[in-house]
């Protein structure tokens, strides 16, 4: 329950606002002199839910303490992630009550350097919150060097493999042994017909050549080449039939 006390001191905030540059002027504050004060909402209650999801969360036990993890992966340079990573820790320390840290893990130094300064919600003249991250990166991760570390029979180990494994167990499926027997039958017919039908332009461009040889029509290299290097079935037929009558090759091949 609100008591008078409580009310008594802000609410004479409330009832004149001229009080608020009497205050700064007062306590000597180092903020100029307002010339406006408005009151609004003192409700903070969201209106409408705003899905908010933090990368990774653990709560972490100690010896001597309990806190909560976040970690955040961070690619470049982002100034919206100060609001965000902000709403995290102060949400996360209301509905646990306990401490938060975060970390965020950056991939290279120029974005390292940029997270790891201390993030500030400041007016020109005084700083109201302030966020530290503990950042990791190239600059203080060592490299791993030897194999040996990296084939290391840990839990995170075995959850990569497994993972893996899942990605590839579609590949290993019966759905996809039936969609590979599909594809190699459905080349083996398509690798059939085009054989046929080389082999059948073959055979007609040899009668097209036997015909003008039997009829003593003599064709240049020129014809020759031209007749070999011919696939289409329906030219090659339409030259059997011209060479049945023609006098000359030029009739045929113009």
């Amino acid at each position: 329950m609100i008591s008078s006390s409580h009310e008594a001191m802000h609410g004479i905030f409330t009832h004149d606002a001229a009080a608020v540059g009497h205050a700064f002027r007062v306590l000597d504050l180092p903020f100029p002199e307002p010339i406006a004060v408005e009151q609004i909402s003192v409700d903070l209650t969201a209106t409408t839910p705003v899905e908010r999801r933090a990368d990774t969360i653990l709560r972490v036990t100690t010896v001597n303490d309990e806190f909560l993890l976040i970690v955040e992966a961070q690619s470049n340079r982002d100034v919206t992630r100060f609001a965000a990573w902000s709403f995290y820790v102060t949400f996360l320390h209301n509905k646990y009550e306990l401490p938060v840290v975060l970390v965020v893990v950056c991939h290279d130094k120029a974005t390292a350097t940029w997270a790891g300064k201390p993030m500030t919600l400041t007016d020109r003249s005084w700083t109201s919150f302030t966020l530290q991250p503990l950042v990791l990166g190239p600059h203080n991760v060592p490299a791993i060097t030897d194999p040996a570390e990296v084939l290391a029979d840990t839990d995170a180990a075995q959850l990569w493999r497994d993972k893996m494994d899942t990605e590839r167990s579609f590949f290993r499926s019966e759905s996809a042994q039936r969609l590979r027997a599909q594809g190699r039958e459905q080349g083996f017919e398509q690798g059939l017909e085009q054989g046929l039908e080389q082999g059948l332009g073959r055979g007609v461009a040899r009668s097209v050549l036997t015909v003008l040889t039997g009829r003593g029509i003599e064709l240049s290299a020129a014809q020759r080449k031209l007749l070999a290097d011919t696939t289409d079935v329906d030219q090659l037929n339409a030259w059997l039939l011209q060479a049945a009558t023609a006098t000359r090759a030029g009739e045929l091949f113009g």
